[in-house]
């Protein structure tokens, strides 16, 4: 590439000394090329032909002196001055140097190598300009090149990112019919089973017990009676999904729970014939909480425990805990459940079975209520299973305690400021069933909402 000096000096002596002395530099950006004029007029068609990279100027030319030219050079696109007299003077040298210059040579004192020095100096200036002017000039061109990749990347996020809120809010908006649906769907069906159930029981109360038509009777309630537990399973998860169900709380005792439990267990024991066992404390272990959500969750636990459970027993037991909550187990020796299922059992619909032959029946919505009830109350859920050996699901609900007083005379539990506290009711059952079951105590914990 080279470097080219302009040189300016009306002495053409020393014109020829300063272009001897550039010429036998070892310049680091290539061989030196000097201009040589003697006249400010005779130096700017050069200047105006740019692509220089020094000038050496003398102080005294015939046309203006060093001075005027650096104020004229103020005012043009000029590479860097080395100004050089034949007088040392510390008064010039500052001046120059004021009005741009780059470095000051006295001919008369050693200029020879001074002059090298100087040029050496500048060089090497101009040499790191370069250089940055050419890290600038990549730098400046990867920014560009990056600014249009974050612009193109940030285009694409944005893209996505509205198509994933329509993708969401289409979702939403399905969920929404669905449960809808479900839920229109649920009350239609339940007039007619009413309707259904009121005629059968006149027709059960005309019929003999020993007769065979009141065991087809019986058969009938049987299956009326599921179908209508999976709609009430319907539309109790339709409630759950829309968040209009809320918590309320009422005092009972443990061993009165236990005892509804057990008359709902006959029915659906009944063509089993498995070992039941009920355990819970003094028949005056009363507790505060919201009772039908409870029995619900209960309830689920243990039709899920004898559906899957073919032969052995089903172990049930509530009673309040000297941490502060109330423990429910349900314990069978059931089919048991894989590991690798774990993260399914909660599901709403889920079936670890989803084959038309599966060996058990249901829609898989047992344990998606159990999961929203306990969530719903700031309960705890954990599973522990073994294949083929059985299942036990402990679920604990936080809450105040009074144990072993009668209920007249209990002292008032703590009242939660968002439930509200009202007699019983009679429990909305639901009935499904997913296996309840997870190896290796997997624990689902959730928060009160």
């Amino acid at each position: 590439m080279g470097i080219r000096v302009l040189l300016i000096d009306d002495s053409p002596v020393d014109r020829e000394l300063a272009a001897r002395t550039l010429g036998g530099l070892a310049a680091p950006l290539g061989p030196v090329e000097v201009i040589a004029v003697g006249s400010w007029a005779q130096a700017q068609s050069h200047l105006a032909a740019g692509n220089l990279d020094l000038m050496l100027l003398d102080y005294h030319l015939p046309d203006l002196d060093g001075l005027a030219v650096l104020q004229e050079l103020d005012r043009l696109p000029h590479p860097p001055v080395i100004m050089t007299t034949g007088q040392s003077d510390l008064g010039v040298a500052v001046e120059t140097l004021r009005h741009g210059a780059y470095d000051y040579v006295s001919k008369d004192v050693d200029g020879g190598p001074a002059l090298c020095l100087a040029v050496e100096r500048v060089l090497e200036r101009v040499r790191l300009e370069r250089a940055l002017a050419e890290s600038r000039a990549r730098l400046e061109a990867y920014a560009s090149e990056l600014e249009a990749k974050v612009e193109a990347r940030t285009s694409m996020v944005r893209t996505q990112a509205a198509e994933i809120e329509a993708l969401y809010l289409r979702s939403e908006e399905a969920a929404r019919i669905k449960a809808e649906i479900v839920s229109n769907l649920s009350h239609e069906l339940r007039t007619p089973l009413n309707i259904i159930m009121g005629y059968h029981e006149l027709l059960e109360g005309e019929l003999s017990p020993e007769s065979a038509a009141h065991d087809m009777l019986n058969k009938v309630r049987g299956q009326v009676t599921r179908l209508h537990e999976v709609l009430q399973s319907l539309l109790t998860l339709a409630q759950l999904r829309s968040g209009t169900i809320g918590v309320t709380c009422s005092r009972f005792l443990c061993s009165a729970l236990i005892e509804e439990l057990r008359a709902d267990a006959v029915l659906l024991n009944a063509d089993k014939g498995l070992a039941l066992e009920w355990q819970s404390p003094s028949d005056r272990a009363e507790v505060e909480h919201d009772r039908e959500k409870i029995r619900a969750v209960a309830y689920h636990l243990l039709s899920n425990a004898i559906k899957f459970t073919h032969a052995g027993r089903v172990v049930v037991t509530l009673a309040p805990s000297a941490s502060g909550s109330l423990v429910l187990t349900v314990a069978d020796t059931g089919v048991g459940f894989p590991h690798e299922a774990r993260g399914l059992i909660f599901e709403d619909f889920r079936q670890l079975d989803g084959s038309s032959t599966r060996s058990f029946e249901g829609l898989g919505l047992g344990l998606g209520i159990v999961n929203r009830y306990t969530s719903l109350l700031g309960g705890t859920i954990a599973i522990e299973s073994v294949p083929g050996q059985g299942t036990t699901v402990r679920v604990e609900f936080p809450l105040p305690v009074v144990v072993g007083a009668p209920a007249p005379a209990a002292a008032p539990a703590r009242r939660r400021p968002h439930v509200r506290r009202t007699q019983r009711k009679s429990t909305d059952l639901a009935t499904d069933a997913v296996v309840a079951a997870a190896p290796g105590a997997a624990v689902r914990r959730n928060r009160q909402v």
